[in-house]
């Protein structure tokens, strides 16, 4: 886990440390107020240009997504122009 994550920044592995405590309270706060919370430099930058050479093997793969279809199959789609919402395809 030390090689991937920023352990100094996120203490992940001390659940009972100040540090873990103030990174939670943190985490909650920004949830509260926004609706969301950031991780910057979560993952050390070692691992990320890792997973960047990873990428081009298995990103392909890796969010499998049906092919884009008609709101209204049974409609003849010939001619229609994409603006119109029947004539536009949309993925599932």
């Amino acid at each position: 886990m030390q090689s991937i994550i920023d352990l100094d920044l996120y203490p992940l592995d001390r659940p009972q440390s100040p540090q873990w405590r103030t990174l939670v309270a943190r985490a909650r706060d920004d949830l509260a107020r926004d609706g969301m919370f950031n991780l910057p430099g979560f993952f050390r930058p070692e691992a990320l240009a890792a997973a960047g050479e990873l990428l081009p093997k298995f990103g392909p793969g890796l969010y499998p997504q049906a092919p884009p279809q008609h709101l209204f199959p049974q409609d003849d789609q010939r001619g229609c122009p994409p603006i119109i919402p029947r004539c536009a395809r949309w993925r599932r």
